[in-house]
């Protein structure tokens, strides 16, 4: 009887991820956007990086913009927006003076004047 039961519940597992995977598929080919919307617009995320690397912190930007701290913290990761192509002088700068901890205030203004010259 336990058996007829236990090989019941596999058949309805197969049955559910086939399903699963079907509906997955035909989301697919219809080109529909799978997974969580994003809350912010890019040129809200450029806004966030800009402000952040002009020294902002992350506890008030999440204020400003209503977001939590660990999604201020991911765009914030992102030194240098994808449509920036960055100079090899600016890099070399940043990370020579990266390496002193009480020129890091030298190293945002450089970054945000190299940032103002890609836009």
């Amino acid at each position: 009887m336990l058996t007829m039961l236990t090989a019941v519940g596999e058949m309805e597992r197969d049955l559910l991820v086939e399903r699963t995977q079907a509906g997955l598929e035909r989301a697919k080919q219809q080109r529909k956007t799978l997974g969580r919307l994003n809350k912010t617009t890019p040129a809200q995320r450029k806004e966030i990086l800009a402000k952040h690397i002009a020294g902002i912190s992350i506890s008030e930007l999440s204020r400003q913009y209503g977001l939590s701290r660990i999604s201020i913290a991911r765009i914030a990761k992102q030194t240098i927006p994808e449509t920036a192509t960055p100079q090899p002088a600016i890099c070399f700068i940043w990370f020579q003076l990266e390496m002193f901890p009480y020129w890091k205030f030298l190293c945002r203004f450089f970054l945000q004047l190299h940032m103002q010259q890609q836009f």
